[in-house]
């Protein structure tokens, strides 16, 4: 089967989960079904990208919807956070307001940051297709898009906070591209 949808065409959600499955499988890209998530016809979450796997995305089938929403969580890392606390409430602004700046930049992504204590603490990226708008193309660009758009986040803290490194660099972390430490 290949998905091409005329305009205002929507595709069974049990023949798209199938599709994008094997999408996946294709790209050997390791993906996990959540089964425990009742609102969504279906719902993986996946390793991106194929060759590093260092950043979970979520794709989504939100019931009854001609929609898949792919979403990307980003918790600030310590080695950020602590910074961030130390600035002046000014430069808090400003450094919040260029995220914001570059993250919709080009206006493909959507933002949403979470703020806790006065300091930024995480971030959610996220891209919705319309299924007369889906390709197998047009889904690996979202994917390609939302992660490019991670590091790109990730690099504005490294302008405004300096590099990220680890507070103690015999301690194991996870890595997000480029060895990118502590994002998830």
């Amino acid at each position: 089967m290949t998905l091409d949808a005329d305009v205002g065409e929507t595709f069974a959600s049990d023949e798209l989960d199938d599709e994008i499955r094997r999408w996946l499988d294709q790209e050997g890209i390791s993906s996990k079904r959540i089964t425990e998530d009742d609102q969504a016809d279906f719902h993986y979450t996946i390793q991106y990208p194929a060759s590093t796997g260092d950043a979970n995305i979520h794709v989504v089938r939100p019931p009854g919807r001609p929609v898949l929403a792919m979403m990307l969580g980003v918790q600030l890392s310590p080695n950020h956070k602590q910074p961030f606390q130390a600035l002046p409430q000014d430069d808090k602004q400003g450094l919040i307001h260029a995220i914001r700046r570059c993250a919709f930049e080009g206006g493909d992504v959507g933002f949403a940051p979470q703020m806790e204590d006065d300091v930024l603490a995480r971030w959610q990226l996220d891209i919705s297709v319309y299924d007369d708008g889906l390709s197998q193309d047009r889904f690996f660009q979202s994917l390609r898009t939302l992660y490019t758009k991670h590091l790109e986040l990730i690099e504005v803290l490294n302008q405004h906070l300096g590099p990220e490194a680890p507070a103690d660099p015999e301690q194991e972390s996870t890595t997000t591209g480029d060895n990118i430490r502590g994002y998830i």
